[in-house]
């Protein structure tokens, strides 16, 4: 059950990434002139609440992936603050 958690999370962030991403490229006005368009002609409103509201699951998304990864993190910060740290302090401890 856990491996199937962690993939619908994973995929969940590469999609509001992805959705994060091309709306603000989308938003950027230095790339109006290449589309040629004018920037009163894109849909900035829309555009601007779909990258927020994205942006918004994206984060609380990565909350939830470092919580339930939160061990993990532990051991590796734990293995890299020891003095010559074991070799397998990468190893998933859950």
């Amino acid at each position: 059950m856990r491996v199937k958690l962690n993939y619908i999370i994973d995929v969940a962030m590469a999609l509001a990434f992805m959705i994060v991403f091309v709306t603000g490229i989308i938003k950027l006005p230095a790339l109006y002139g290449f589309w040629g368009v004018n920037h009163r002609y894109m849909l900035t409103a829309a555009t601007t609440i779909i990258h927020d509201q994205a942006g918004l699951v994206l984060g609380c998304l990565i909350i939830l992936h470092i919580t339930l990864h939160i061990k993990w993190y532990w051991n590796v910060t734990k293995s890299f603050l020891r003095k010559g740290g074991k070799k397998d302090a990468g190893k998933k401890s859950d």
